[in-house]
């Protein structure tokens, strides 16, 4: 339902905004959520000496303001802090590479999915994943787009540091700012099937 739904993002922002993940969460609010708002709203007082913004904490579609992420990082304070506590904290690898394709970042997700430490990777190309049997026309499809400048979504063979295959399901997204291209974003996992 509508409420219910509020009621999740409100607390999915509450953990970012606090940097808290569920088990934390559930030992501030206790496992009775019965008024979260107000036992939130009190803990984040004693804890940080400030009071939360209440236009997070409302749950009436009149009163709520739109939590998109460009809203919290609106805010310039936490900015920074929410973008590296949502990327290292990731279940899926994610990396940055500048316009040329050489990383530039790469989140502890890519470490666990593909067993290389982020320092092995830096300026290198992310085609070190692939080997043989991974689909070329996959790759292809992904030349096109980022050639194109759009996105790209696929799923290919993949190979890990120790060269074990997998199946990798990933995106790539472009970074533009003012227009211009910047950087690229890929969202990896690894999936059971093609």
């Amino acid at each position: 339902t509508g409420a219910a739904l509020q009621f999740h993002r409100f607390l999915a922002v509450l953990c970012v905004m606090a940097r808290l993940g569920l088990r934390q969460l559930q030992a501030v609010m206790g496992h009775n959520l019965h008024n979260p708002r107000a036992r939130f709203t009190q803990w984040f007082q004693k804890e940080h000496g400030k009071n939360i913004d209440a236009r997070y904490l409302s749950t009436s579609k009149k009163q709520a303001v739109p939590l998109s992420l460009a809203s919290v990082l609106s805010n310039g304070e936490v900015s920074r802090e929410v973008l590296e506590v949502l990327a290292e904290n990731s279940f899926d690898s994610m990396m940055l590479t500048d316009v040329e394709g050489k990383i530039t970042y790469a989140n502890n997700g890519f470490t666990v999915l593909t067993g290389y430490e982020v320092d092995e990777v830096l300026g290198k190309s992310p085609d070190m994943l692939q080997g043989q049997g991974t689909d070329q026309k996959v790759i292809s499809r992904l030349a096109e787009a980022m050639k194109m400048g759009g996105h790209f979504e696929g799923k290919a063979i993949n190979f890990k540091k120790d060269g074990t295959p997998f199946i990798m399901f990933w995106r790539v997204m472009p970074v533009r700012v003012g227009g211009v291209l910047k950087a690229w974003v890929g969202i990896q996992r690894e999936c059971s099937h093609i």
